[in-house]
């Protein structure tokens, strides 16, 4: 059957500050140094997604527990076609964490011998609006960082793209287009975030490196 908290749902999460509050000092840690990240595995969760999402300056972001919440839900055990079940779930926990800016984290995919359809799942949910996806398996790592870091040809096109805009901002044009398209605030900034986000991998990937040969 269904599951109910003994507390109210936003309230949970205020006890578990509480806790840290006291305990962090106590360890030795910095204040708000332990962060949250809120599985959403119920209808209820769902529908109270962006309360929980703002609820505490801990929480960085919303993952999808998607095997409970199908339970809940009653649906069928076996997914198809990028789980087609779950399009509205994932687009509006998706769409909840980025009205609170926070993370996003799509579901598992559990079929461990799918590497194609985990591939395909972590590609939609990217396109979905999520900023990640849980593994359940070493084998789909590579997968999905692939499906959540721009590629070569994407950060070449969005610097263009921004090269277009302030060359255009320069001349003092009242309409700028690049390759057919009409460039306004919120295109342009979609390229900067594309070209922000590859910046930060790529810093990451070089420190891990240098972590590595120590």
């Amino acid at each position: 059957g269904v599951q109910t908290c003994a507390l109210p749902i936003s309230e949970e999460i205020e006890t578990v500050e509480d806790l840290l509050d006291k305990m962090e000092p106590e360890r030795g840690l910095e204040r708000n140094s332990i962060r949250l990240l809120i599985a959403i595995e119920s209808p209820r969760g769902l529908l109270r997604a962006l309360e929980l999402a703002s609820a505490s300056p801990r929480v960085i972001g919303l993952a999808l527990g998607a095997e409970d919440f199908a339970r809940e839900m009653g649906l069928p055990f076996r997914r198809e076609a990028e789980a087609r079940d779950l399009l509205y779930v994932r687009s509006s926990l998706a769409c909840a964490a980025a009205a609170a800016n926070v993370q996003a984290v799509d579901a598992v995919w559990t079929d461990l011998n799918d590497l194609d359809g985990c591939a395909k799942f972590a590609q939609q949910g990217r396109r979905l609006g999520f900023t990640g996806m849980s593994a359940i398996h070493p084998a789909q790592v590579e997968l999905i960082n692939t499906a959540f870091s721009p590629t070569a040809e994407e950060v070449d096109y969005c610097r263009k793209v921004v090269e277009a805009f302030q060359a255009g901002q320069a001349r003092g044009d009242g309409a700028i287009t690049f390759g057919g398209q009409m460039l306004d605030l919120p295109v342009v900034e979609r390229a900067r975030r594309v070209l922000a986000l590859a910046d930060s991998l790529k810093k990451d990937r070089k420190s891990t490196r240098l972590n590595s040969s120590h």
